[in-house]
This record gives C-alpha cells, structure tokens and sequence, in this order.
C-alpha cells in the first residue's frame, strides 16, 4: 500500500519537475539514470530470491526502496540547494516539496518495517513480550558500545 500511494506521488513529483522546467524556460527531457537503474535492479534481483519467509522478503524489499528514496532524497536535496542560491524561489518552493514527500515516505518505509515487517523477518509476533534484559558491554552491538 505505501508503495502504491509513493507511485501516485511520483506522479505529481514528475509534475512538479516540468513546472520547474517551465519557469526555467527550459525543455523536460527524460533521462535514464545509471545509478536509479543499478538499485533498481539490484531489489528486484533481491526480492526474487528465496526467503523461506514473507516477512524477511518483505524487509528486504522495503529496504531497497528506501535505499531508492535516499538517492531521491540527494537529489531532490542538492537541486534545491542550487535553486536557493540561484534565488529562484518559485523553483525551490516545488522542490522542497517533493523533496519532503520523499522523506517522509521513507520515514514511513521506515515506520512499517520497525512495527511490522522486521518482527515478521524475526519471527516474533507484535505481541510478544520482548526480552528487556541490558546485554553486557561485551554483547552489545558496536553502535551501543560507542554510546557508552
């Protein structure tokens, strides 16, 4: 369902792109894109294998999608950050919108995975009592021990 609905914001992101292109005076012209294209194929290569489980596929696919968001995310970041120094206002007013849509349809992928989907991968139900014993210094993982 999220991916459906970022389909149709795609839509209007397109849209809003060839509106940025107009007050450019510019021509929109599609451009296929290496790296899109690589994690693109990448995901789908991933989500195709065999998992055993629908929740681990699951998570898998919804990591590619945000590894596809967070290209986005640069990109839409870094013509943003050109239009505002090139003060054209009505330009980074389109694009920091889709850019905010991209990033909260990755906070959103985001969202799914940590509540549904990785419990699923893990194989824990939702309503499952999670262990909440503190591991040792020894047991924690990296990013905890450099916390401490």
């Amino acid at each position: 369902m999220a991916v459906e609905n970022h389909l149709d914001q795609t839509k209007t992101h397109v849209a809003r792109l060839e509106e940025a292109f107009d007050y450019l005076d510019e021509q929109a012209m599609r451009k296929a894109c290496a790296g899109m294209r690589g994690l693109i194929e990448e995901g789908d290569e991933h989500a195709r294998e065999d998992y055993g489980e629908d929740g681990l596929r699951d998570a898998v696919i919804i990591g590619g999608a945000q590894r596809i968001e967070h290209y986005e995310i640069a990109a839409y970041g870094t013509a943003l950050a050109h239009a505002r120094l090139l003060l054209l206002d009505d330009v980074a007013d389109l694009l920091e919108a889709t850019l905010a849509e991209e990033k909260e349809a990755d906070e959103r992928l985001t969202e799914i995975a940590e509540e549904v989907v990785n419990l699923d991968a893990a194989g824990e139900d939702e309503d499952d009592e999670i262990d909440e014993q503190p591991r040792s210094a020894t047991t924690q993982a990296p990013a905890e021990r450099s916390r401490r």
